[in-house]
């Protein structure tokens, strides 16, 4: 099976699941399955407040 594999340095490859853990195992990385990786986040999507407009300079 293949896994996408994230070296230290943040680069990316997708390789064997066998070689990725033997990556980990020596500590250059982590990595995580195509199947965790895809699965949406169960959180809602942060709303932000409306802006208020600033009072300019020399205004009451």
């Amino acid at each position: 099976m293949k896994v996408i594999f994230t070296y230290k340095n943040g680069k990316q490859r997708r390789m064997d699941r066998q070689q990725a853990t033997i990556l980990q195992l020596l500590g250059h990385g982590q990595f995580l399955t195509t199947e965790a990786a895809e699965v949406p986040s169960e959180a809602p999507p942060r709303r932000r407040a409306p802006a208020t407009p600033k009072a300019k300079k020399g205004q009451a």
